[in-house]
C-alpha cells in the first residue's frame, strides 16, 4: 500500500513538471508581451494643495492614455475618482484623506510600472470644531477681532450662556443668558455682543467685556428679527419679518424702518448694498438692496430664486463678491456670483440644515448645524473651508 502511494506521488510530480515545460499550457504570464511606457507625473494643480473629496485636482505628465477605465490615481493609497483623462492630463476628484505631502502615484493597465511618487497636500473641506463637552449644543456663533469664538450653547438641556473659546482652545463662560433659541449672535462695532431670538421684536445686547443681558433695540409691534449686520457708517441693519428692514445707529439707538416685505432670515452688508435671504411672495430668494449715499434703501434686485427645495438660512460673501448661502436641505450650501447660475458647494461632502453662519476672517465659514441623520449629535459647530477671504465685516 505504501509503495502504491509513493508511485502515485512520483507520477504526479512528473506530470506537473512536464506540463510546466509545455508551452501549450495557458498562463497569465506572457513573456512576449511589450508593456507601455511608465506614467510620469510632472505637476499637480493647484500647486499649494486642495480639499479632500472636492473637485478637482489636475495632474499633468505623460503616458496616461485616453481611457478613464484604464487609469488609476492614488492619494496615500486611496483611489481618486477620474473625471477626465488624456495622454498628458488627468482631472480627478481626490478621495477623503487629509494630510501634508501625501504620496500620489499613478498606474495604467498598459504599463507594468507605477509612476514615481509625488507629494501633495489635501486639507479638510469640512470639519467639526471641538466643543467644551460631549453634551455642548451651540445655537449661534460669532468671533471677535482677535479670533476668539463666542457661541450661545446648552449642555445637558440647560443653558450655559455665552461660551467663549479663545485662540488657545480654552473655554470660559463669557455671560449668562436665559435659555432661549438664540438664533443669531454677532460681535458689534462697539465691542458688544448682540443676540436675536426668533419671532421677537427686540435685539438684545451684552456690553463690552461681558455683563448683564438687556434689550438694546425694540421695534414696533408687528415686527420681529432674525439676523443683523453692520456697515462702515456706524449703523446696524436688522432683518426679520414681515414688512420692514430696520437701520439703527449703534451709538445712539436711533432707528429708521424701510418697508421691504418678506420673511428674511439672513443679511450681509457688502459694497454699499444689503444682501438678504429669505422668503418673499412665497419664493425663496436672494436680494441685493442698494444703500444710497444717505444710508437709505433703494429698490431691491432679485439675484436668485431658489427652487431646489428647503429654506435659505443665511448668507456670507467673499471679498471677490462670491455669495455663499446656507440651506435647510441638501446640498447644504450653494455658491454663485451675481449674474451667474448658483451651484452646490462641495456636492456630496457637506451635510445640511444650518442655523447660523459667520465668516469674518480666514478661509473658513463657521456654521452651527441642527440634527440630520448623518450627524452624531443633535447640534454641532463646524467649519467649511472655501479657500477664499471674506468681505469686510464692519462689526470689528
Amino acid at each position: 500500500m505504501k509503495l502504491q502511494i509513493k508511485i502515485a506521488i512520483v507520477a504526479l510530480i512528473t506530470a506537473l513538471t512536464v506540463a510546466a515545460c509545455d508551452n501549450s499550457v495557458n498562463s497569465l504570464f506572457d513573456e512576449n508581451r511589450i508593456f507601455g511606457s511608465q506614467p510620469v507625473v510632472q505637476s499637480i494643480s493647484p500647486a499649494d494643495g486642495w480639499l479632500a473629496g472636492v473637485d478637482e485636482v489636475i495632474i499633468t505628465g505623460e503616458n496616461f492614455g485616453n481611457n478613464p477605465n484604464s487609469v488609476f490615481v492614488f492619494f496615500n493609497g486611496r483611489r481618486a475618482m477620474i473625471n477626465q483623462v488624456n495622454d498628458t492630463e488627468i482631472r480627478v476628484r481626490p478621495p477623503v484623506v487629509v494630510g501634508n505631502d501625501l504620496p500620489v502615484r499613478i498606474s495604467t493597465l498598459s504599463s507594468d510600472k507605477y509612476s514615481e511618487v509625488v507629494p501633495y497636500t489635501l486639507s479638510a473641506a469640512y470639519q467639526r470644531v471641538e466643543l467644551r463637552a460631549e453634551s455642548t449644543r451651540p445655537f449661534s456663533v460669532t468671533t471677535d477681532p482677535d479670533g476668539n469664538i463666542y457661541m450661545y450653547a446648552e449642555e445637558d438641556g440647560a443653558a450655559v450662556g455665552i461660551l467663549k473659546k479663545d485662540t488657545n482652545g480654552e473655554f470660559s463662560v463669557y455671560a449668562t443668558v436665559p435659555r432661549f433659541n438664540w438664533r443669531t449672535l454677532r460681535y458689534g462695532s462697539d465691542g458688544s455682543i448682540y443676540l436675536i431670538r426668533p419671532a421677537v421684536r427686540a435685539i438684545f445686547r451684552i456690553p463690552p467685556g461681558g455683563g448683564a443681558l438687556g434689550a438694546y433695540f425694540v421695534a414696533p409691534n408687528g415686527n420681529n428679527f432674525a439676523s443683523l449686520d453692520f456697515d462702515p457708517n456706524g449703523f446696524a441693519w436688522a432683518v426679520g419679518s414681515p414688512t420692514n428692514i430696520f437701520r439703527f445707529n449703534v451709538a445712539t439707538q436711533e432707528a429708521l424702518a424701510f418697508e421691504v416685505a418678506g420673511n428674511w432670515r439672513g443679511v450681509r452688508y457688502f459694497n454699499e448694498s444689503l444682501y438678504v435671504v429669505g422668503n418673499a411672495d412665497g419664493n425663496e430668494v436672494v436680494w441685493r438692496i442698494p444703500v444710497n449715499s444717505s444710508n437709505e434703501l433703494e429698490a431691491p434686485v432679485e439675484l436668485l430664486r431658489h427652487e431646489g427645495g428647503g429654506q435659505l438660512q443665511s448668507i456670507q460673501i467673499a471679498n471677490d463678491g462670491e455669495l455663499f448661502v446656507s440651506l435647510s436641505e441638501s446640498p447644504g450650501f450653494i455658491r454663485f456670483f451675481e449674474g451667474e447660475e448658483a451651484k452646490p458647494l462641495y456636492p456630496g461632502v457637506l451635510d445640511f440644515n444650518y442655523i447660523d453662519a459667520f465668516w469674518a476672517s480666514g478661509n473658513e465659514i463657521l456654521v452651527t448645524m441642527d440634527a440630520v441623520p448623518s450627524l452624531e449629535a443633535p447640534r454641532t459647530l463646524r467649519t467649511i473651508n472655501v479657500l477664499k477671504d471674506p468681505s469686510p465685516y464692519y462689526g470689528f
